[in-house]
């Protein structure tokens, strides 16, 4: 039986002692593996956390993804080649196979192995029907890898050398950038407990335009268009926009039917007031599993 990390509402039943903001931080920094989780002290802010816990050489969390890879694998360096090109953002299986060096005949194999453990997840935009589609992209779906791989791995040397402390400066610094995918996790959970009826949720694609989250609900022909914003006063207005005008472009029972837009952030400037619209602020994502 294969255990599944918790989900960021379970999970925070170790991050109690956090606020709903802290929680989500620690939740974007370790995921849901419950052994990682323990390691929090509560008592401390998840960046002191950061420096002591996992910048440290003699902690466990500090080499405990590349252990992970020894175990599972003989020789771990394709997949840490393949892992840190997803990392620094090349989702394409044509970016993986050049970042890596691997050809593109032995690629899958190694894709599937990293997608099999649970590292790396497949995706298509929401709307296609085939999952082996040319839209296929990968992601880093553990918490922890992609944290450890953007900061930990790239600097290792830096920290060989004791200079973890500038190296926390600049993590602290990075952080809420680095949030954004992490934080759109938590939406999808949020907005699967909220929503009635929902079918299908994911991330939508088409060239050079994004939707964080379409969710469908194929029962009442209801479309969801979602952006996940990890700051303080949003402006919905403008989101709303941008977000009305890339609907547009999304193909789905188009002429039957009916929108709704939601914009996820930690708190809005101005609330918009509209029959379609929902915003979400961070109480709501506290509330959402009640």
């Amino acid at each position: 039986m294969e255990i599944q990390p918790l989900s960021f509402q379970h999970a925070r039943e170790f991050l109690k002692g956090y606020s709903v903001e802290e929680q989500i931080k620690a939740y974007s920094v370790l995921g849901g593996i419950p052994r990682y989780l323990e390691e929090i002290d509560l008592t401390k802010s998840v960046e002191e956390n950061i420096n002591e816990k996992i910048l440290e050489k003699i902690r466990f969390l500090y080499n405990e993804p590349v252990n992970l890879l020894f175990e599972e694998f003989r020789d771990p360096s394709s997949y840490l080649a393949i892992l840190s090109g997803i990392s620094e953002g090349q989702t394409k299986f044509n970016e993986i196979a050049v970042y890596s060096h691997i050809g593109a005949n032995k690629l899958p194999k190694y894709l599937l192995v990293l997608e099999r453990v649970g590292i790396i997840k497949k995706e298509v935009p929401v709307t296609e029907k085939k999952l082996k589609s040319k839209l296929t992209r990968y992601y880093l779906k553990d918490n922890f890898y992609r944290f450890w791989l953007r900061f930990v791995f790239k600097n290792k040397a830096q920290i060989e050398q004791g200079l973890n402390k500038e190296l926390g400066h600049a993590i602290k610094k990075e952080l809420p950038a680095y949030m954004g995918n992490a934080f759109e996790e938590v939406c999808k959970e949020t907005l699967l407990l909220k929503l009635d009826g929902i079918t299908k949720l994911g991330r939508w694609w088409h060239k050079d335009t994004e939707i964080d989250i379409v969710a469908i609900n194929e029962t009442n022909d209801t479309i969801y268009f979602a952006e996940c914003k990890w700051k303080d006063e949003v402006d919905a207005e403008h989101i709303l926009s941008e977000l009305r005008e890339k609907a547009k472009q999304v193909s789905w029972r188009n002429g039957k039917r009916k929108e709704k837009f939601i914009i996820i952030g930690k708190s809005f400037a101005h609330k918009v007031h509209a029959q379609d619209v929902i915003l979400m602020d961070i109480n709501d994502i506290k509330n959402a599993a009640k």
